[in-house]
Formats: C-alpha cells, structure tokens, sequence
C-alpha cells in the first residue's frame, strides 16, 4: 500500500471518530427530550405533539436547562436526589460546552489522524481562544464519555418514578463523581 493510500485511511478514522462524536452527540440530546416528554406525559399532557412542537428546534443547552429545572421539581420533597442530579446535570454542560467548542470550532492541517483545533472564544476578560492539537483518539474517548451521559439520562428516564434504592443503585455520588470529560 502506498503511504498516500495509507494516509487516507488514516483520515477516514479521523472523519470516521469525528463523525461517530456528532452522531452520538445528537442521541444525548433526544434522551434528554425523551426525560422531559416523559415528565410532562406523566403529569396528564394528552396531546404528545404539542410537547413535540415546543421541544423541536431547541439545543442542548435550553433542552438541558429545562431538564434540570423539571427534575427539580418532580424532586422537590428529596432535596438529596436534586443534590445528586445537579452532578449530571453540570457534567452535561461540560460535554455540551466541549461539543460546541469542537463543532463550531475549525479543524485544520488533517492527517494522519491528527489536526489542529481553532476555535475563537471571548469572556469578561476578552478574547479566550481555543487552540489544540486534536486526534482520532480524542473524538473517540469524548465519544465514549458523551455515550456513558446517554445512559444515564436513560435510565434516569426509566427510573424517575422509582424506589429511592433502585434510583441510588444508579446515580450514586460516586458514580456521579466519576464522570470527568477532560479523562
């Protein structure tokens, strides 16, 4: 095999890995509408597409947002599950923060698996750029994060009307301490 050939397979790995991040990106964001359909419904909404039209359109961040403010008050009597939720719930924002920064930012010099990231962001202090070398492996670790908070809105989406021991089972403070997207 030519190394020409070899660099090209190199890149559909990158694209490949990159791809698979937007993709499973996409499937967090309809479990987090799946728990708020679900919370809604189970409240006595009888006409599901009115929920439909008001949650399409929307981004991650609103959609999360909503979630956590829901879940707040489903469990406004057990101030102990809002205190371990709200772990889910920061963790999100940091994948959701992480996506938009790689998404929306420019990746240029691909090969060989490896490219550059540039992304301009500004806060009070002024501009706070994002640049940094990015590989295959980075797509495919970020993937794996954002597929274990998939899971967990899943089952948070399972459990919401459950025993407090199968929910603890689930959304332990150690198992909410674990998620780390920068891992």
């Amino acid at each position: 095999m030519k190394k020409e050939e070899e660099n090209n397979d190199l890149d559909k790995s990158f694209y490949h890995n990159y791809g698979k991040f937007v993709i499973e990106f996409e499937h967090l964001v309809l479990s987090i509408k799946i728990c708020i359909f679900s919370l809604i419904t189970n409240k006595g909404l009888s006409e599901p597409e009115f929920l439909r039209v008001i949650l399409a359109d929307q981004t991650a961040l609103p959609l999360k947002t909503k979630l956590q403010t829901l879940i707040s008050i489903h469990f406004k009597e057990n101030l102990e599950r809002n205190k371990l939720l709200e772990k889910l719930f920061t963790h999100t924002e940091k994948v959701i923060e992480r996506r938009n920064e790689i998404v929306h930012g420019v990746i240029l010099n691909i090969s060989n698996e490896k490219g550059f990231l540039f992304k301009d962001k500004t806060n009070k202090k002024g501009l706070n750029p994002i640049e940094q070398d990015v590989d295959s492996e980075m797509f495919r670790k970020h993937t794996e994060k954002i597929i274990e908070t998939k899971i967990l809105f899943e089952i948070l989406n399972s459990y919401l009307n459950q025993d407090g021991a199968i929910f603890e089972h689930f959304f332990s403070k150690e198992k909410l301490d674990s998620l780390n997207i920068n891992s």
